[in-house]
Order: structure tokens, then C-alpha cells, then sequence
């Protein structure tokens, strides 16, 4: 999931933009009518985020959406930190800021169904299948077919997993020099 805030600024004469403040593009960015894909980011489970914004926009800006948002989202419990941030000082062309949001949600896996129960469609009546064939055999389309579904299953089975018992500690790799 991608979304973008502010979707658009176009301005007239007539009509000036009205920009919306950057709490409100923090909230808008994880509204379900921004999404790219017909999906529910609420009510799936968040592995990871990332946070881009561009312009005057501050560390402490981000923080404070991040601290207000938080509770009202279900994040991956074995993730203790889920935002990654970045700032660009340099504004958007013809707009103060903006905040792009790149998301790994559960929620997807409804899209991979959707898209998987298309493909077996056309797969059953070997559509279109002789354009792929002359690159690659049809094993490989149907290991991919089973991929997708194994993928559509992951991301299901994720919102009803529990916490791992006990968590991997990473391992300092060669020698430390502290």
C-alpha cells in the first residue's frame, strides 16, 4: 500500500487550494479511500511502515502522528518499532509538504485472492496462456499459481498468530571495536 498526501493541489484564480495541515495528511494517510488498492488498512495487521515526508516538516511532527495513531492500529506484536521515517527538507513541487506512506499490511491478502481467483479463470480455459509459453513453461505458471496461494494463506493466518514464545537475539558478527 502506497498512499500520498495531498492527493492534489491544482489551483485557479477562482479557486484556491485549500492544503490540508500536516495532522491531517498524517490521518488521511492511512484513511481506506487514499489506498492505490482496494484494501482495508485498519482492520489488517501492520508488519512494517514507512514514513517519507517532504518540506517544513519536523522529526517531532511525525512522532506526534505516530503516538496519536498507534492505538488504533494493530501492529505486528514480535515488531516493537514499526515506523521507519525520512525527511526531504526540499518541498514538493507547487506544494509546502507531503507525506508518502509505504505499508506491508495484511490486509493485502484479500487483493492477492481476488487477483489469484481472476488468473485461475483464464487459467482453466488456457487464456492467453500461449503468450507466456513461449517464455517460460507452464510448470513455472503453475508453481507461481501455488506461491500466490501460499501468500494469500501467510497473510490470512497473520492477524490470528500470538507472540513467539521466545524472541531470536541478534548475534554481534566479528569483532567490536567500542
Amino acid at each position: 500500500m502506497a498512499p500520498f498526501q495531498p492527493p492534489s493541489a491544482r489551483t485557479t484564480a477562482s479557486h484556491p487550494a485549500i492544503l490540508p495541515s500536516f495532522d491531517q495528511m498524517f490521518g488521511a494517510v492511512f484513511a481506506r479511500e487514499n489506498q492505490l488498492m482496494r484494501v482495508q488498512p485498519r482492520q489488517g495487521m501492520y508488519l512494517a511502515c514507512a514514513l517519507l515526508a517532504r518540506g517544513n516538516v519536523s522529526i517531532g511532527d511525525l512522532n506526534r502522528g505516530i503516538v496519536r495513531l498507534l492505538p488504533t492500529l494493530q501492529v505486528a506484536p514480535w515488531n516493537p518499532e514499526p515506523f521507519k521515517l525520512g525527511i526531504c527538507a526540499t518541498p514538493p513541487t507547487g506544494l509546502p509538504t507531503s507525506l508518502l506512506s509505504l505499508a506491508n499490511n495484511s490486509g493485502i491478502g484479500a487483493t492477492f485472492e481476488r487477483m489469484h481467483e481472476r488468473f485461475a479463470k483464464l487459467y482453466r480455459r488456457r487464456m492467453f496462456l500461449h503468450h507466456y509459453t513461449q517464455f517460460m513453461p507452464a510448470e513455472d505458471i503453475q508453481a507461481a499459481s501455488h506461491a500466490v496461494l501460499e501468500l494469500c494463506q501467510d497473510y490470512h493466518e497473520l492477524p490470528h498468530c500470538c507472540m513467539p514464545t521466545k524472541l531470536l537475539q541478534p548475534m554481534p558478527l566479528g569483532i567490536s571495536f567500542v
